[in-house]
């Protein structure tokens, strides 16, 4: 289990095209960009704000079994904006959850994954499963390849 707290000041002009870890994202409960024209008032557009993040996540791991998870709350608020919007602060929560199982060892693993949002904006999600098969042969190609590469 590993908990983490953040509060720091967000502008709309974190350059999202390169790759930083100091580059964020946010977006409201219902996935609209935060620092979007329109996203909380029509035509009214924010150019700052304070998110605070608190998380924790943790993990195991047995015999072909691998579970991870996260939970999260945020806190949107100290709002600038080029005009009036009806909320002083924000808050949303959520959790990601994964799961695989080696049903073959070493061959043949399910996996599985999900996520929740929940705010006042609205509630969202994403679910996804993959089966993934690896064969000796491909297994013995990559090892080979492995070994010509030097």
């Amino acid at each position: 289990m590993a908990p983490r707290l953040r509060d720091p000041r967000e502008d709309r002009f974190s350059n999202l095209d390169q790759s930083s870890p100091e580059n964020t994202a946010l977006y409201n409960s219902d996935g609209v960009l935060t620092f979007s024209t329109g996203a909380f008032a029509p035509g009214v557009t924010v150019d700052k704000a304070t998110y605070k993040m608190w998380a924790i996540d943790g993990g195991l791991k047995y015999n072909g079994l691998a579970i991870n998870g996260q939970y999260f709350m945020r806190w949107l608020s100290d709002f600038v904006a080029d005009g009036p919007i009806p909320v002083t602060s924000t808050f949303d929560h959520g959790y990601e959850l994964s799961a695989s199982y080696f049903v073959i060892p070493k061959s043949c693993s399910l996996y599985a994954r999900g996520s929740q949002v929940f705010g006042q904006f609205g509630n969202s999600y994403e679910y996804a499963r993959r089966r993934q098969m690896a064969f000796p042969s491909d297994r013995a190609s990559v090892a080979q390849r492995r070994a010509d590469a030097g």
